[in-house]
């Protein structure tokens, strides 16, 4: 009975801890960076600013490069060992309308009475050469998911909370994390 109970309480607070999204984000000279990952973003942005970024969270450390290319913010990010795990694209609110922002609306109207959408990025996951030609050249091609991330904040029992939903590219809910920022906040966006 006892290790039923020791089962469950570890079970719930792992469901709980998994359900919070916390990070830090320290800005990091190139040279710090994993070098096949700076050799993929640079391949992408030879020329202009680059934000090497570590970001320590729930799930470990990864490595995000952030960069304005045509007047619009990337963020690629890579795990610990300089692997790509995902590229994103900061959208105006204008940019994403239609069935899918109705979709979303719909999912986040069910979860809160009011909100505030602010932030929307498109997210690009699969095959690292496919996404990086889509980033070049705007053609989507075979191997990439595509997924929308919005951070949204709300007004509830008289406290602001922030939260992060995961849609996929249909704008079918995928998950939600309260989203708990360090003192440092996040770095650029």
């Amino acid at each position: 009975m006892k290790i039923l109970l020791v089962v469950f309480l570890f079970l719930q607070s792992v469901f709980l801890f998994s359900q919070n999204k916390i990070e830090k984000e320290t800005e990091i000279p190139a040279n710090m960076f994993p070098k096949q990952a700076v050799a993929y973003v640079l391949d992408l942005l030879p020329e202009g600013k680059v934000f090497w970024i570590k970001e320590e969270n729930e799930a470990g450390l990864s490595y995000e490069a952030k960069f304005k290319l045509e007047n619009k913010w990337y963020s690629i990010e890579f795990d610990e060992y300089g692997r790509f795990e995902d590229a994103e694209l900061r959208l105006a609110k204008k940019e994403l309308q239609g069935p899918i922002l109705k979709k979303i609306k719909s999912t986040l109207s069910k979860d809160f009475e009011k909100y505030k959408i602010q932030k929307i990025q498109i997210q690009w996951k699969g095959n690292p050469e496919a996404v990086k030609k889509l980033i070049q050249e705007k053609k989507e091609d075979e191997g990439i998911e595509v997924y929308y991330e919005i951070v949204v904040q709300t007004y509830v029992n008289k406290t602001y909370s922030d939260f992060e939903y995961l849609f996929d590219f249909q704008g079918v809910f995928v998950r939600k994390l309260k989203f708990q920022q360090t003192s440092d906040d996040h770095l650029l966006y």
